[in-house]
């Protein structure tokens, strides 16, 4: 049995970006088990969030929820949000053995207030993507994620995954590492001439490997995703993506 498992959820207008995603994840790690997760999963309508009726506490929940079933049995779990596009090997997550849990960092919550203004800003984590080591990890942040409902419904999530930092020895990969996991590498894959193909992976014009491509665009806007209208990448680091519509 793999030591990794992986997980994504979705609903609505995710779902055909869920596929893509979890196609790009087993391109590049075809012996870890990946799981998808969908309202249809748990009590949910698939109905209700199609014409988004609920609110971001029942995707969080239920999303924590899908983690917590995977954490019964995997210690070592990697989850994705659908609206990305695996571009590589996940090499310094694998690799890592000491650390409970590794996070990404965000540069959409630096207008922050509250949890000690959102770390500072600059170290709070968007839950794009995430690595844990440890079982039971998911109890303990849908313990707090139950807690931050009372201080901040719209970033309870995010708030909870950034306390965890406090519980489980944790580290940032962008800091430990010359890599982009999350949405701070869209500043360089959105201007032409700034990713190249080198070795088999992406790099970014500041020397970094983009491991993944995260949009992050909310699932309150209802927008189909187009990258054709987005991306400025290269014909031939399109081709070897594979992925892109």
């Amino acid at each position: 049995m793999s030591e990794w498992v992986a997980y994504t959820y979705a609903f609505g207008h995710y779902l055909p970006l869920a596929e893509r995603a979890l196609k790009s994840f087993a391109r590049f790690h075809p012996e870890i088990p990946i799981f998808f997760f969908t309202p249809d999963s748990f009590s949910l309508s698939l109905k209700n969030l199609i014409t988004r009726k609920v609110s971001t506490y029942d995707i969080s929940q239920e999303c924590i929820n899908a983690g917590k079933l995977l954490n019964k049995e995997f210690k070592n779990i990697i989850y994705f949000d659908a609206d990305t596009l695996i571009a590589s090997r996940f090499e310094e997550v694998l690799s890592e053995k000491e650390s409970v849990l590794m996070l990404s960092l965000s540069e959409e919550h630096k207008r922050a207030k509250t949890v000690d203004e959102r770390l500072d800003g600059n170290r709070f984590p968007n839950r794009g993507f995430f690595a844990i080591h440890e079982l039971d990890f998911f109890e303990e942040y849908g313990k707090e994620f139950e807690r931050r409902l009372n201080i901040d419904k719209e970033w309870a999530d995010n708030d909870a995954l950034a306390l965890m930092q406090f519980k489980f020895p944790f580290f940032f990969l962008e800091e430990r590492f010359q890599v982009y996991y999350n949405e701070r590498g869209r500043k360089f894959w959105q201007e032409k001439g700034k990713v190249r193909l080198e070795n088999g992976e992406l790099v970014c014009e500041d020397g970094r490997k983009l491991r993944i491509l995260h949009w992050a665009g909310g699932w309150k806007r209802g927008e189909k995703f187009r990258l054709k209208k987005e991306h400025k990448l290269s014909p031939e680091i399109v081709e070897f993506l594979g992925f892109l519509e």
